[in-house]
């Protein structure tokens, strides 16, 4: 039987918990099923630019939840790179539940040690991104090296799934008010010799290396249905 009344795994409208604790909780878990609202919007992460101190985090935490009060916001996931402000997300995820972070760290700046900072601060996650190698700021092959490989180690051994951007559509997206080739547009060399299938490749072997590693991929990987199942059927 589903754990129906886990809000973190199915969400639910306000007045399902409700139902639990009035009339003697007669009519609890009557309309299980129900939605938060009548249309349910999910948010992928939010990026903070411009915050330096505690105070600027909890004043925009705090607009954030008061003016999407009425879409049922339930959890902001934080993106923070800078070291310095690994404490002040940490705080804040502690006092605020509804709060959580992940650490990006870009492709070119690998540093176990920032990672292990931020996991000790309360980061739940690593986020990278495959924008600086498809602009051809970075070689494709980097997340193979030495430093890289221990920090996938960490996050193996911690448990700390990885939110991985790695490939990116070729063609445009109007639904998403997106031009064509965004980011593989964006290099200055015209004649790059890879593509999403090699980045993809790449990505493959980081798994293969460390099969207890968690990858989210970004964008359903830009892949349709059935290659994803593929995928989901070899690595667990």
């Amino acid at each position: 039987m589903p754990d129906i009344y886990n809000d973190d795994l199915h969400p639910h409208s306000p007045y399902i918990e409700i139902r639990s604790r009035i009339d003697n909780g007669f009519s609890k878990g009557w309309g299980f099923h129900f939605q938060p609202s009548e249309e349910y919007w999910v948010d992928c992460h939010n990026h903070l630019e411009g915050i330096k101190t505690h105070s600027d985090v909890y004043k925009l935490i705090d607009r954030w939840f008061s003016e999407l009060d009425a879409f049922r916001l339930g959890k902001v996931l934080v993106i923070g790179s800078d070291p310095e402000l690994f404490e002040i997300l940490g705080d804040m995820g502690k006092q605020d539940k509804r709060i959580s972070w992940l650490v990006s760290i870009p492709c070119e700046k690998p540093n176990v040690e920032v990672l292990n900072s931020a996991i000790e601060n309360g980061a739940i996650g690593l986020k990278l991104h495959n924008a600086s190698i498809m602009k051809g700021l970075a070689d494709y092959k980097i997340w193979l090296n030495d430093q890289w490989s221990r920090i996938f180690e960490l996050a193996e051994k911690k448990h700390i799934p990885v939110l991985w951007h790695v490939t990116q559509r070729v063609s445009k997206s109007p639904y998403h008010g997106g031009g064509e080739n965004s980011y593989w547009s964006e290099s200055k060399e015209k004649n790059i010799a890879f593509n999403n299938e090699d980045l993809l490749k790449v990505t493959i072997k980081v798994l293969e290396l460390f099969p207890d590693l968690k990858i989210i991929g970004v964008l359903q990987l830009h892949m349709g249905l059935e290659r994803l199942s593929d995928l989901f059927g070899r690595y667990k």
